[in-house]
Parts: structure tokens; C-alpha cells; sequence
């Protein structure tokens, strides 16, 4: 996520003028040379897109770029739109014969994405990256071939391409068991309940037991604390300094238990740094929790959640800053005057104040049957046209944002670590919240920003990721089997926990 558009939300929350908000994305997937050409594997979203809409630039003189699109109904669906309309895959041949990887940019409308600071996979043929496209490959090689490019030759070395971080070991074995996955057949989610889980589970299972896990606390804490935060880090640690300038800000967070979580190992050093820095810097006293191994999402929230002290817990994600003072008090308050609440959530906006979330439904698409998916409803349309309630009953909240009673949370088990690396740990835990008598509610009154981050995080061209997404779904319908259309049919049928 770019700075700039942190430092936007940041003047928003003080009440400056903020700009209108960018309407196009870029992703780098994958990259490759061949023949002196630079080739580029990604997707791109932008109103009324247009292949010729993707520009390269060396520094500030513009590279010749010729560029091939393909659908890409993955990235469509996320985002709710029409894939030949805003959203499109791209194969790029970019001449960098002379450009540097330091200066070489990509831009789309609004939108530049820097190369050397974006993470990409390195493929090590253009055939290998051409794998990727799926049933469009055959224009593809023709478009490659048209232009000159070779398909079987090696990577050319003069041209220096940053790779994404390598995959851990553990994650390496995960990432070769879930490839198997064949979406294609009618009984896929039974193969993998019974092939792929079982494998891949038994790896993250084993990492969850040894790890080790350090608190050190940073200034003077609050000794009755109203809340807890447990925040997770994984790659952006910096997101820390922008937090805590907002938090510092805001009296009524005073007495606050503010722990982060480094759930990065790789970062250990530059945390610890960063943390005293900040530590010196804001009035917010904080805690961090440094794992010696990487524990996704359920792990990493669990590890925090064993060092908070207060009676109320809220887990939140890195990327969301509040939009005003008193957010967290009116939300504990809120929670507090609702009838057997199990989890609250918070209306999420983005930096031009449309929707990311305000609660989450379960739905089913066709190209992956038998499995259910999480849906956020209203997503991408302003806040201000919906009439949201004080709180809003809901079956499901996303783990961005949930504040619940910290007993209850231990007493349920927390966050299933069974769901591997990430995915469906949220949706698992309203349902435990839900199973067992108590309704979950979304907020209307309290918004805050979530710069959720679009990336290869978030849709991945490497399926491997994909896939472990529907893995993760399948466990969930394991799990919970008719419990889920149960509880389903209840809410719908307006009934309250």
C-alpha cells in the first residue's frame, strides 16, 4: 500500500482536504525477460479500460509497451464488476533494453505502481509465465510471437527482476499439496477433505506448537485497561507509526491495551528498532508479541489475545486508522448496551468514503460449487447513501474489526487454526459466537477506514493461493456441514441469537 494514500487518510482524520480518490489499480503477478524485452503478467481495474490505457515509463521518458489482454472473472468478482468492462489480465512487453528497474513504472489513469517496489513472482521462461493465462494462452503465444518474443529461452540476465519474498519451507509443501486441487471435478471439495486438509492442516498444526512468543512492553501501561486491541503485523510494520500518531491523538484511548502482534520473523530486528523509536515518539504506551515463526492470521490474533488483560477484546487488522476521536469508547459502549452480544463490528469505508464493509453474508459462486464464500454486501457504494442502523443483527463481521468479550473468546477457542495461513477464520467465529446463543452486530455509528490492501495478497494470479482459499472454504463446510444453512435460515427468518 502506498504511503501517499495512508498520508490521505491521515489528513482526512485531522479535517484536511483530501483528493478524489484514485479510480484504477495495478498488479504485477509475475515477470520475465526474453529478446531484450521485459514481460509482465498482472491485472488491471480501471472505469472504462482500455488495453491502450496501460502506459510504461523509464524514469519520465515513456517506454514502448505493447500490451495483450485477457479476462480475468476472479478479480471481476471481487470487486463486483463486469471483467471486460473495468477489469482485465495483461501481458505486457515492455522494451527495457535501457531502462532501469530502479526508474521503470507502470501507469493506468490515476494509478503508477513503482517496479522496484512492487513484489512480483519471477518466472524463469515466458512459457512458464504463459501458464498462468489459462484458456486464453493459445492469442497469447500468438501475440508473443507476433512481436518477436521467444518462448523457451532462460530468463535474460541483464535484466535485474526483484522476486517476491521465497516461500518457507512448510509453505512450499503446502503450496505443492493444494496445486493438486482439480476445481474442474464434480467431487473436488470431497478430494480435498479427504486428500489435500488432512496434509496441509497436520504442517500448520505443527508449526502453532512450537512456536515461541516474547512480550515487551513499550512505556507505561494502563492498570485497569477498558479494552484490549490485539493488532497483527505481517510485512507493513510501518503501518505501527501511523496507528499510533492516530491513537495518540485521541484521549479516550487513554486507557487502552494496545498490543501488536509480529507475526513476521523476518522483521524481528527492524521492529524492535522501530518500536523503541515510536516508543519515544507517541504518548501511546503499546505492547508487541515477536513470534519466532510465522502463524497467519488465526495463529498470530490467538498469540495476542494470550498476553490481553481486559475484559473486552478487539481484534483489529494493521491497515485501518479511525476517522475521529472517541471511536473506540463509543463502540465499547455501544457493545455494552446491546442484548447478549457476541461480536461487534464496525462499518469499514474506503479513503473516498464508499463501503469495504458493513457486514458479511454468505454466497455461493458456480465455477466452485459445494463450498460456501464470504460476501460483503454494499461494498464499493458511498456510506453516505445507505441508511445504516445504531447496530445492525448480523450472522457474520469480518475479522478486520471485532470487539467481543475476552472470556468468550478463550472459552470458544479463539480463532481456528485450522484454517490455514488465512481465510474463513472470521466467518468461523461468528458462527461459534452464533452456535452457541449469542447475536453478532455490525455498527453503523462507528466508521473507520480500511486501506485494504490490493495485492497479490488479495487476488493472487499464482492459483496455488486461489486454491488454498477454496481449501480453506471446504474445511469451513466440513466443519460446520448444515449447521451453516441452519444458522442461515434462522437469521434470514429474523431470528435473534
Amino acid at each position: 500500500m502506498p504511503k501517499s494514500l495512508i498520508r490521505k487518510v491521515l489528513r482526512k482524520i485531522r479535517g484536511e482536504k483530501s483528493h478524489q480518490a484514485k479510480d484504477a489499480f495495478i498488479n504485477i503477478d509475475f515477470a520475465t525477460s526474453a529478446s531484450g524485452e521485459l514481460i509482465l503478467l498482472g491485472w488491471m481495474k480501471k472505469s472504462q479500460l482500455s488495453s491502450t490505457d496501460l502506459q510504461a515509463f523509464d524514469g519520465s521518458i515513456a517506454c514502448n509497451a505493447k500490451v495483450f489482454t485477457y479476462s480475468r472473472d476472479d478479480v471481476a468478482a471481487h470487486f463486483d464488476v463486469a471483467s471486460t468492462s473495468d477489469v482485465q489480465g495483461f501481458l505486457a512487453i515492455i522494451n527495457a533494453k535501457q531502462s532501469s528497474m530502479d526508474k521503470l513504472r507502470l501507469v493506468l489513469g490515476d494509478r503508477t505502481v513503482e517496479l522496484s517496489k512492487h513484489r512480483f513472482q519471477v518466472s524463469r521462461t515466458v512459457d512458464q509465465l504463459l501458464n498462468h493465462i489459462g484458456a486464453e494462452r493459445s492469442s497469447a503465444v500468438a501475440f508473443l510471437k507476433k512481436h518477436h518474443v521467444e518462448l523457451d529461452t532462460a530468463a535474460n540476465e541483464h535484466i535485474e527482476l526483484k522476486s517476491a519474498r521465497p516461500l518457507e519451507p512448510d509453505v512450499e509443501k503446502i503450496k505443492n499439496y493444494v496445486s493438486r486441487i482439480n476445481l474442474s471435478k464434480s467431487s473436488w471439495v470431497d478430494d480435498c477433505q479427504r486428500e489435500v486438509l488432512p496434509a496441509i492442516q497436520k504442517i500448520w498444526k505443527s508449526r502453532q506448537s512450537s512456536v515461541h512468543a516474547e512480550c515487551l512492553t513499550y512505556g507505561r501501561m494502563p492498570e485497569n485497561p477498558r479494552c484490549s486491541v490485539v493488532v497483527p503485523l505481517y510485512g507493513r510494520y510501518d503501518f505501527m507509526q501511523f496507528q499510533l500518531s492516530a491513537f495518540s491523538a485521541d484521549e479516550a484511548m487513554k486507557d487502552i491495551e494496545l498490543i501488536y502482534v509480529l507475526d513476521d520473523p523476518m522483521l524481528d530486528h527492524e521492529v524492535r528498532v522501530t518500536a523503541h523509536g515510536l516508543s519515544q515518539t507517541f504518548s501511546m504506551p503499546f505492547k508487541v508479541v515477536y513470534l519466532d515463526i510465522n502463524l497467519g492470521f488465526a495463529g498470530a490474533n490467538n498469540q495476542g489475545a494470550a498476553f490481553a488483560s481486559s475484559e473486552l477484546l478487539l481484534m483489529l487488522n494493521s491497515d485501518i486508522l479511525p476517522t475521529r476521536s472517541g471511536w473506540l469508547t463509543d463502540l465499547c459502549k455501544q457493545f455494552d448496551s446491546l442484548n447478549s452480544p457476541g461480536i461487534l463490528g464496525a462499518t469499514l469505508i474506503y479513503e473516498d468514503e464508499s463501503v469495504q464493509h458493513c457486514g458479511m453474508q454468505f454466497t455461493t459462486e458456480p465455477n466452485v460449487p459445494g463450498i460456501y464464500l464470504n460476501h460483503h454486501p454494499y461494498k464499493g457504494v458511498p456510506v453516505a447513501l445507505l441508511d445504516l442502523p445504531n447496530a445492525r443483527p448480523v450472522l457474520l463481521t469480518t475479522g478486520a474489526c471485532m470487539l467481543m468479550r475476552t472470556d468468550l473468546y478463550r472459552e470458544l477457542g479463539g480463532f481456528d487454526d485450522r484454517f490455514v495461513i488465512g481465510d474463513f477464520e472470521d466467518s468461523d467465529l461468528c458462527m461459534k459466537f452464533a452456535a452457541k446463543g449469542y447475536q453478532n452486530y455490525v455498527s453503523g455509528t462507528v466508521k473507520l477506514f480500511h486501506l485494504e490492501r490490493l495485492s497479490q495478497g488479495l487476488v493472487s494470479g499464482d492459483n496455488w493461493k486461489q486454491k488454498l482459499t477454496f481449501a480453506n472454504a471446504a474445511y469451513q463446510h466440513q466443519k460446520w456441514n448444515d449447521s451453516i444453512d441452519t444458522l442461515i435460515d434462522k437469521y434470514d427468518s429474523g431470528w435473534q441469537a
